[in-house]
């Protein structure tokens, strides 16, 4: 599952994801249960909680926890992300180097992180 979610947390900023995160884990699958009535805990075998602090601190590009790579806005999409001259993936002036990951079109949430 994946939700958005603030960086900085009221009381405490993003430090305190480090203990909020189970709690806010357990709200979502509780929301999602609504819709699938069979994920119980006899159905999940495992977890796995990945919060905007955690994504900053396993992959530093993903600054403020951001998945999509520095925001997804309107002037990035398609045929212009991240930008029109680096959105055919080749680096213009560079033979051979090309780009990939959250920060390329189609952007996050292909390639980027998990929350659950």
């Amino acid at each position: 599952m994946y939700s958005f979610a603030p960086y900085e947390l009221a009381d405490g900023g993003a430090s305190r994801w480090d203990e909020a995160k189970e709690g806010v884990a357990d709200c979502m699958l509780s929301f999602y249960r609504e819709y699938a009535k069979n994920i119980g805990p006899e159905n999940i075998i495992a977890r796995h909680i990945s919060t905007p602090l955690d994504n900053e601190r396993t992959t530093p590009t993903f600054q403020k926890g951001d998945i999509s790579g520095i925001g997804r806005y309107l002037y990035q999409f398609l045929g212009r992300r991240p930008t029109p001259e680096l959105s055919q993936y080749a680096v213009p002036g560079v033979e051979g180097l090309y780009l990939c990951g959250p920060f390329m079109h189609p952007g996050g949430g292909v390639i980027g992180g998990a929350v659950l």
